[in-house]
């Protein structure tokens, strides 16, 4: 179910894709979830929630450029489809976005090796749909072929969290999830949601360069003010 289709294999063969996918998105999110149960946040909710919003705004903003942007206004397909690919891209989205409130949630602790090897596999996941929304568009083969490695990879990452997860719980129920405080937040994790806002301020100062603001660039640049705003 999670093989990329292109407009031309018909719309019946794009929703079964979507749909397969759909049900796995609600269910890594709330595993990631449920390996980080929340600590008391450096600087209180106000911060924690600004942070997911400064990330929330950053990705939807390099999606768009990228790939809503491209898929509303410049693909051929019919307007379901389109829609099909759009809520698959913002599953994506909010895959990063609970990876992101888990790091934050965190604190001091120390990343469990369970939850690191689920956050590779959701990245790995998100590698592939990207790849897949690109060969989606004008045929790459070859994306479609990247695609199917990086989807391999997402899932060796969730069948790797589960056997770190057991090894933790078949001797020591706090090994394989060690979530105790252990000493200063590292730097890392202080500025994680920064990243992403860095790579969209760089796409605008590119689109700036360039002049290559088409027909959904303008944007990125309302995108970008707002998250300097947060910020």
């Amino acid at each position: 179910a999670l093989n990329p289709v292109l407009p031309g294999d018909g719309f019946a063969a794009g929703t079964a894709a979507q749909a397969g996918y759909a049900a796995l998105v609600p269910l890594l999110g709330a595993a990631a979830l449920l390996l980080a149960p929340p600590t008391p946040a450096r600087g209180g909710g106000l911060r924690l929630a600004l942070d997911v919003v400064i990330g929330l705004a950053s990705l939807l903003t390099v999606a768009w450029f990228f790939a809503f942007g491209p898929v509303w206004l410049d693909a051929p397909a019919a307007t379901p489809a389109k829609a099909l690919a759009t809520l698959r891209g913002l599953g994506d989205v909010g895959l990063l976005v609970v990876v992101l409130v888990v790091g934050l949630r965190l604190g001091q602790r120390p990343w469990p090796a369970p939850l690191g090897a689920l956050a590779l596999g959701i990245a790995a996941f998100v590698v592939g749909d990207t790849l897949a929304v690109l060969r989606w568009l004008d045929g790459r083969p070859d994306a479609g072929v990247l695609a199917e490695l990086a989807w391999v990879g997402g899932f060796l990452g969730i069948a790797a969290a589960g056997m770190l997860g057991r090894e933790g719980t078949d001797t020591d129920p706090e090994r394989g999830l060690d979530l105790e405080a252990a000493g200063e937040e590292p730097a890392w994790r202080i500025f994680l949601p920064y990243p992403v806002a860095l790579a969209l301020l760089s796409l605008t100062i590119w689109q700036e360069l360039t002049h290559d603001l088409g027909r959904y660039g303008a944007w990125v640049l309302v995108g970008s003010a707002t998250v300097v705003a947060l910020v």
